[in-house]
């Protein structure tokens, strides 16, 4: 897999009343498809943090087989960022805050799923 760039970001700190508060080894992991450039990819990241939430990053940027799997795991959608906690597809940036702002992100990252079994 050359080109692919994987990096857990703990983005562990003080916790702030806002913030998720989780024991370790609880939280399903989230993981983020990206590419360098990408001004929502580096949103995305930076509301992760803001909120406490390690993920790990996928660098698509120039690796073929990546994109593949990213694409087979959105269910064909190829933009980027693709947000997945768990097994659960979140979507892009402005799904994930969504999901935050109806309550429903964080229900996910204790490991519940929604009644139909998707992320939205």
């Amino acid at each position: 897999m050359t080109g692919v760039t994987r990096k857990a970001v703990d983005h562990a700190g003080p916790t702030t009343s806002n913030q998720l508060r989780s024991l370790p080894g609880q939280m399903p992991s989230v993981a983020i498809y990206t590419t360098p450039r990408c001004a929502f990819c580096l949103r995305a990241k930076d509301y992760l943090r803001s909120q406490g939430v390690p993920d790990e990053e996928v660098d698509v940027t120039g690796d073929d087989e990546a994109r593949e799997r990213l694409v087979e795991r959105a269910n064909g959608q190829r933009t980027i960022p693709q947000i997945f906690v768990g097994e659960v597809h979140v979507g892009g940036y402005t799904d994930l805050v969504r999901l935050d702002r109806e309550g429903r992100f964080r229900p996910l990252l204790a490991g519940e799923a929604f009644p139909d079994g998707s992320g939205g």
